[in-house]
């Protein structure tokens, strides 16, 4: 992997908004009628850190149990995991 480039992976479980976050990021797009993604997919994305130019390649994961045996392959040579998880139900107590 060049010096300039660092792996991300997103994780998480189906449905959650991977992609969507993905894409909003990279692209500044979203879509409420996004598909799932099958196996992995990765969007790059340039920054400028310090005067330097800098890739993040950020890998979409599938959620879905039955791709949970390939997360492997794709966590290889990754310098940060994130981690997205859906809370529908968020309670607030006022005491």
């Amino acid at each position: 992997m060049q010096n300039n480039r660092f792996k991300v992976v997103i994780l998480g479980e189906g449905r959650v908004g991977k992609t969507s976050i993905l894409l909003r990021y990279t692209r500044g797009e979203y879509s409420d009628k996004q598909v799932s993604t099958l196996q992995a997919s990765y969007l790059d994305k340039k920054l400028t850190v310090s005067g330097k130019e800098q890739v993040l390649s950020i890998w979409d994961t599938a959620g879905q149990e039955r791709f949970h045996a390939l997360g492997p392959i794709y966590y290889r040579d990754a310098r940060k995991f994130i981690d997205i998880y859906f809370l529908p139900f968020i309670y607030l107590y006022l005491f």
